[in-house]
């Protein structure tokens, strides 16, 4: 158990992240990485109770990214592209429309568009950005 806690709230992040990652935002980012984590994300509720409200943050938010995810991408397929995204959950949902289309091509007219789109919203790699977003400095996670 001990050894579980200590990766899910003292690992480093990765290498790429770290000149990012300030020590205010390191266990927000522990917690938004173990709340993308499926089998992380009890075992944090378990150990941290108190993060029950930032989990019920999380997942309203990464709901409505899929969501505007789905819609973008529906609009684009039967006609113009959507207007410049204004808030945060718009731009993530842009971003990750620019890789999804990039990685599945004709998913726009899918009958599993949203269970695609939700498998790929609901990825640890984007923790860096949702927080981010969160915190109202929306932006691509460094390269």
């Amino acid at each position: 158990l001990l050894a579980q806690a200590r990766r899910l709230f003292y690992e480093q992040p990765p290498m790429g992240l770290r000149d990012y990652i300030t020590a205010d935002d390191r266990l927000e980012f522990a917690a938004m990485r173990a709340f993308l984590t499926p089998g992380d994300r009890e075992l944090a509720l378990q150990l941290q109770p108190g993060w029950a409200a930032r989990f019920a943050e999380y997942r309203q938010f990464t709901d409505n990214v899929i969501r505007a995810a789905v819609h973008e991408l529906r609009l684009r397929a039967s006609g113009p592209p959507p207007p410049p995204p204004g808030t945060a959950t718009a731009h993530v949902a842009a971003v990750l429309c620019a890789d999804i289309r990039k990685r599945e091509a004709g998913l726009e007219g899918s009958p599993d568009a949203r269970e695609v789109v939700r498998d790929y919203v609901l990825c640890v790699n984007h923790a860096f950005l949702f927080l981010r977003a969160l915190r109202g400095t929306p932006g691509l996670c460094p390269s």
